[in-house]
């Protein structure tokens, strides 16, 4: 079998591990600063769709839902959702700016700290989709 033919069927050999991971769509050997930059910006456009979806549930709940008997919670926990996102992308953006100053046990900190608040952000996320009540029609 050839290299290709080894690393198409997912067989390592010694030169493979060296030369680093290929592409399985088109075979490519990938570039790790461009993979951290595809993944960066998923990242950031899962971010923006998760903040739209909050900001349009609050929008939802203020508009329809007023009379609830959950507003008040379903209220506070996107409003901390909503907060809490800006602040995870707030630290984003200070942990990369420690990497790039070579900061890296402080970047790794930071890391932890961010890890913890997209937790976070899931927990109340699932709290207020949970304490959302829509009513009947009549």
């Amino acid at each position: 079998m050839t290299e290709k033919g080894d690393i198409e069927l997912g067989y390592l050999t010694e030169k493979s591990i060296k030369m680093g991971p290929v592409d399985a769509v088109d075979g490519r050997r990938i570039n790790k600063s461009e993979y951290a930059s595809k993944k960066s910006v998923a990242e950031g456009m899962m971010d923006i769709a998760l903040l739209t979806a909050n900001a349009n549930q609050l929008r939802f709940l203020i508009a329809y839902n007023t009379g609830s008997q959950t507003f008040y919670v379903s209220l506070g926990l996107l409003i901390l959702s909503l907060v809490l996102q800006v602040a995870v992308g707030i630290a984003l953006i200070f942990k990369r700016q420690m990497k790039i100053k070579g900061r890296k046990n402080q970047a790794s900190h930071m890391n932890d700290y961010i890890v913890g608040g997209i937790f976070l952000v899931t927990v109340i996320n699932v709290l207020a989709a949970s304490f959302t009540i829509t009513e009947k029609a009549n």
